[in-house]
This record gives structure tokens, sequence and C-alpha cells, in this order.
């Protein structure tokens, strides 16, 4: 059963993201319905629009996987749940892009050590 909706999630976000914009607005929306699906307090269509907010993050995360430097072993769970934080945390980026919120959220909780200038200087050559 649970891959069934699964499947139909993905297929619904996919369907979705094709017919209109996908802000934090919706995300935010899909975030509140996980939320109350994974504490047992569901609503109508929430296991639905848990299954979306899964599976959206999930697409942005695997479409821009080289551009993060998250951690081994991170979990789709964790991926919720930072992206969940940082939508609670800022309502004022809510009407900016999903993506570039899901995007925003990984950066900002893992991110990318500063890389060194390891290449020797040189001297000019008087």
């Amino acid at each position: 059963m649970k891959k069934t909706m699964l499947f139909v999630g993905f297929a619904m976000a996919a369907h979705w993201a094709n017919a209109q914009f996908i802000d934090g607005n919706q995300l935010s929306i899909w975030a509140q319905a996980h939320e109350r699906y994974t504490q047992k307090k569901i609503a109508n269509q929430d296991e639905v629009y848990s299954t979306m907010f899964l599976g959206y993050i999930m697409g942005s995360y695997d479409a821009n996987r080289s551009a993060f430097c998250s951690p081994n072993g991170l979990t789709s769970r964790q991926l919720m749940g930072v992206v969940n934080n940082y939508l609670n945390a800022n309502p004022e980026k809510w009407h900016r892009a999903a993506d570039e919120i899901i995007i925003l959220a990984i950066n900002e909780s893992f991110p990318c050590p500063k890389q060194k200038n390891d290449l020797p200087k040189f001297k000019p050559v008087k």
C-alpha cells in the first residue's frame, strides 16, 4: 500500500509541477499535512499531500545532488525535517519557488566547508 501511495504521490507531484508553479506556500501546505499524517491526526488528503511533500523534496534533492555537501547516510526523513524546519523558521520566503526553498534549507543545514587555496604562492619573476 505504501508503495502504491508513494507512486501516486510522485505521479501527482509530477503532474502538479507541470500544471502550475509550486512555491513555498504550497510546500508549506504539504509540510503541514505531513506533520498531521505522521502524528496520526489525519485530515482530508493529508496522506496524498504528505507523499507529495516527500516526492518534491526528493526530486529536488536528486536533481541538485552535486550542489550539496550533505553527509553520508542522510535519509529522506531527515531531509523532510530539514525542509519543514526551514519553512517554519522562514515564512517570509514562502513566495519563492519550492525547489529554491529546498536548496536553501539543505545548504543552510549542511553547509559546504570553505575550500582552502592549497596552490603554492609564486613570487613574480623580475
